[in-house]
């Protein structure tokens, strides 16, 4: 893509598009799947002294690509319905944001809480433009049941610049996020907004509230879907509520096939994570959802978010800031990023699991799953649970003497007559084991997250999807500090969690 670097394109094979179990009936038409080349879409701009994305211009040199980009936008604009498509953050389910209907059929595909706000999409500052002018609001087009508005309003005079300073200045744009934009857009960052008088949007994408969330996605197809459209496009992450976002298409299938008519197939997302959501409506502003892009980023801009406050507080031992009745944005209410296994997760400086940790987790038989960062060791499971069936050997070897002993008439022996083990794997001293834990069958699955929090990022949902997909009982994750990438790694983890291990002293 000009003006941004792509990832390669990926064309997943059928087999990875098995119809997801929990198809709500079999009347339902099966999801299309297409695929997608980023490196054949080009955004050019309008200008070399304005923002790149100011208003450019697009060009598709594959007649697959934008067929299929073509298609996807008739469903959004002609159908009134939902379309699954990839950005650098994670897939988005996205619907026309002007159009009631078509945003209902998100909230109903994801099963998704309606006060539950979405963020909406763009292509370019002269959509944002549209948005926020008080006045635009033209007729609804024909055949667009439920839309507000065609957002078809004259031009306005685009300001936003380069690095010079008589140019950073927008009639229509609060100044305030004119430094993000600038440094940031196209990027995983999205900023909140007053709606404007007579505003086009969905009042179920604000979920009724007088402010909207936006963003420009730093990933060819969503850019070239918005700009072929002509759309804002309300996309929350693709995925049935509350379980881990999707990276790839066919996380997309497992999740929502025959609930949605279409997935665009652009290969995994980069970054993994969802972007960061940031308010300049307050002061000092604040981070409302950390995400792609860091607390740290955003601080060295300078000026006021120099001193922006985060709702994802530092220290590990704080709670996290969600304590709206009403979530101004995505993330800040419900539980989110569930994988089906239990997850237990280790805050830096917490003692690494023991093997009673583990077997406790899985009560003493099951798949226990091992995410891994950066002070565990390689193959911490396999040691513990082989430590384990090595101390289950040693007690029923001591069983069986203390049994012939017992036959012999010696008393000598465990707490009411039953074997004591002293292993520190079975919890210490005076442990007594039960025929469960003495029977119980144990395996691991054991992944590395990364080292990098970069690495960490992306590869979080992807890997918690791939051990519900191992059946895994419980999932043992190693955390990082709430720094850089971490800040945001760690809020979704927490939400994850049914179990936080912290350190103790």
């Amino acid at each position: 893509m000009t003006l941004g670097a792509a990832a390669p394109s990926a064309t997943m094979t059928s087999p990875q598009y098995m119809p997801a179990m929990h198809r709500n009936n079999s009347s339902h038409t099966p999801t299309e799947v297409l695929s997608v080349s980023q490196a054949a879409i080009h955004f050019i701009p309008s200008s070399p002294h304005l923002h790149p994305f100011d208003s450019p211009s697009l060009y598709i040199d594959c007649p697959t690509t934008k067929a299929h980009l073509q298609r996807a936008a008739s469903v959004l604009r002609q159908e009134g319905d939902a379309v699954a498509f990839p950005t650098e953050t994670v897939y988005g389910l996205g619907a026309d944001a002007t159009n009631d209907e078509a945003v209902k059929k998100i909230f109903k595909a994801k099963n998704r809480p309606s006060d539950n706000p979405l963020i909406v999409h763009i292509a370019s500052l002269q959509q944002l433009r549209e948005l926020l002018r008080p006045t635009a609001r033209p007729d609804a087009e024909e055949g667009s049941s439920g839309r507000n508005s065609s957002l078809a309003g004259s031009p306005s005079s685009p300001t936003v610049g380069t690095g010079h300073a008589e140019e950073k200045v927008d009639p229509v744009i609060p100044e305030v996020y004119l430094p993000l934009i600038e440094k940031f857009w196209p990027g995983p960052l999205t900023i909140l907004l007053n709606l404007p008088a007579n505003t086009p949007l969905s009042k179920n994408v604000t979920a009724e509230q007088t402010t909207f969330a936006v963003r420009l996605p730093d990933h060819p197809i969503a850019l070239a879907l918005a700009h072929l459209s002509n759309l804002p496009i309300a996309a929350p992450s693709a995925n049935a509520s509350g379980k881990p976002s999707p990276t790839t298409a066919a996380h997309v299938h497992h999740d929502l096939e025959g609930r949605i008519p279409l997935i665009l197939d652009g290969g995994p997302s980069n970054v993994g994570l969802e972007s960061t959501v940031v308010s300049g409506l307050c002061n000092p502003p604040r981070i409302l959802r950390p995400g792609g892009v860091s607390v740290e980023q955003i601080r060295a801009c300078g000026g006021v978010w120099a001193s922006c406050l985060s709702s994802a507080k530092a220290s590990s031992g704080d709670a996290q800031v969600e304590e709206e009745n009403i979530p101004l944005v995505p993330g800040m209410k419900y539980k989110h990023y569930s994988p089906k296994a239990r997850v237990f997760l280790y805050e830096p400086g917490a003692k690494p699991p023991s093997g009673n940790d583990l077997a406790r987790s899985v009560r003493w038989n099951g798949n226990v799953g091992i995410l891994r960062t950066r002070m565990w060791r390689d193959g911490l499971g396999t040691k513990l649970i082989s430590d384990l069936e090595e101390e289950k050997r040693k007690y029923r070897l001591q069983l069986s003497r203390y049994s012939t002993s017992q036959q012999n008439g010696d008393s000598k022996g465990g707490k009411n007559g039953q074997l004591e083990s002293n292993s520190e794997a079975f919890g210490g001293q005076g442990t007594m084991l039960t025929d469960r834990e003495l029977e119980g069958v144990m395996t691991s699955t054991e992944r590395l997250l990364g080292i990098d929090g970069a690495d960490i990022s992306r590869r979080l949902f992807a890997t918690l999807r791939e051990l519900d997909d191992l059946n895994v009982a419980a999932i043992h994750v190693e955390g990082i500090t709430d720094d850089h990438e971490g800040l945001a790694v760690m809020n979704r983890l927490r939400k994850a969690a049914s179990v936080v291990i912290r350190r103790v002293g």
